[in-house]
């Protein structure tokens, strides 16, 4: 049971993560300062979905560096997910990937991912080349814009895409995680707090999970 909610959780969390127009919620291009985070609130009204996306950057290790991410959705629910990130410096995007991950369903103990799973999942940040919300948009500088989690001077982007108006704002304030608000569509995004004390929310020994037990059960998330 718990490594099917392991495979449910990781594959509901990273569908939900790429939603269409959906920007790079943590940008990197270096290692960052362990301790900083950030916590979104995330809203799509047209699939009725909420939830709350922390990202924390932790420890390094070597020429990597650890990051947590949580999802918390509407019954209060949290996974977390710890990843170990390789690549950040770099400027080809595709050279930043996860190396390893830890995993933790609620209410349940961390269970380390193979290998395999583990390289496919998401990096929780992306090479600073990706940042860029140009192409075709619209740029106004200096706009002041009020959310849970401050007041910030930002860059403001708007675009059209897919019929629908994308709006981005970021402010240089935050430092590598500079988005404070976005909208397309139905989805919105807001910051709603960051910080500079993060530690880690995993609890307990992970446990390692049997990739041929995950291979059975559909594969790697």
């Amino acid at each position: 049971m718990t490594t099917l909610l392991v495979v449910a959780s990781t594959r509901t969390a990273s569908a939900q993560l790429r939603g269409p127009g959906l920007p790079a919620l943590a940008v990197a291009s270096k290692k960052l300062v362990p301790g900083l985070w950030v916590r979104y609130a995330i809203v799509n009204t047209g699939a009725s979905q909420a939830m709350l996306v922390y990202i924390a950057a932790l420890e390094r290790k070597g020429d990597a560096q650890w990051f947590e991410m949580s999802i918390t959705g509407g019954q209060r629910r949290t996974l977390l997910m710890r990843t170990l990130v390789k690549g950040l410096g770099g400027k080809d995007p595709s050279k930043v990937k996860v190396v390893e991950a830890i995993v933790q369903p609620p209410g349940q103990r961390p269970l380390r991912l193979p290998s395999e799973a583990a390289n496919k999942q998401r990096p929780p940040v992306q090479a600073a080349s990706n940042l860029s919300r140009g192409h075709g948009a619209k740029v106004t500088r200096n706009v002041r814009v009020q959310v849970a989690g401050g007041a910030f001077t930002t860059t403001h982007f708007r675009r059209r895409v897919g019929g629908h108006e994308e709006q981005t704002w970021m402010s240089a304030a935050l430092g590598a995680w500079p988005l404070v608000k976005y909208q397309l569509g139905t989805l919105s995004i807001e910051l709603v707090a960051h910080g500079k004390s993060a530690s880690t929310r995993i609890q307990g020994e992970p446990v390692k999970l049997d990739k041929r037990l995950l291979k059975q059960l559909g594969g790697a998330p």
